[in-house]
């Protein structure tokens, strides 16, 4: 579970990272969110109730809890 970091909730998370936006797709119900972070894709899927403002080309903050990590091995 990604989230988007905020100045107020940034204390919520383990991980944090700096994300830049690149594209947004709509998928009918939600939408795909494709980020990249140190030359690392990250993808996260949104309710279109729930979207942020926020523009391709923007840099932002994602955060994670450690209980919500899954590690998997290539």
């Amino acid at each position: 579970n990604l989230h988007l970091v905020t100045e107020d909730n940034e204390a919520e998370f383990d991980n944090v990272l700096d994300a830049k936006l690149d594209n947004v797709f709509s998928l009918g119900s939600r939408s795909q969110f494709l980020f990249t972070s140190n030359k690392k894709v990250l993808t996260v899927e949104i309710n279109h109730g729930a979207l942020p403002s926020i523009k391709p080309g923007e840099t932002v903050k994602l955060g994670w809890k450690k209980e919500d990590a899954i590690f998997v091995k290539e």
